[in-house]
């Protein structure tokens, strides 16, 4: 028998947010302009504009990993569109013999990103694939 699992995931965004300032020399340096009190009122809409691709740039890449790391414990697979600020929203055809690797694999991925966090239901009935 196959069951549904299915992982949500969404990401902390104040980690994220420093994330990018440590990783990015121009969000640092528009960040330290405001902050010095540079009246340029172009400079918010810069940083923002420059957090907002990074932040999705970012979340798509980790979601795509996620992915990854999942499906080769899957039958099937159904991506759907994130809500509510997830970064992911995965639904897996896993046979049961695979189960107890699927939930383990799950565990390791939420040990690893300790600023993610992970939702996990199932199993369901596999309405998802039919």
């Amino acid at each position: 028998m196959r069951r549904v699992q299915r992982r949500k995931a969404s990401r902390a965004e104040e980690g994220l947010l420093r994330e990018i300032l440590e990783d990015s020399a121009q969000a640092r340096l528009l960040n330290e302009r405001i902050k010095a009190g540079d009246s340029d009122p172009r400079l918010p809409l810069q940083l923002g504009e420059l957090v907002a691709a990074q932040v999705r740039e970012r979340q798509e890449e980790l979601a795509a990993a996620l992915v990854r790391a999942l499906i080769p414990l899957a039958r099937d697979h159904s991506v759907r569109a994130p809500a509510d600020g997830d970064l992911l929203n995965l639904s897996l055809l896993v046979p049961d013999d695979r189960r107890n690797a699927f939930v383990e694999a799950g565990a390791d991925l939420a040990r690893q990103a300790d600023d993610i966090d992970f939702r996990f239901t199932g199993p369901l009935p596999p309405y998802s694939f039919v």
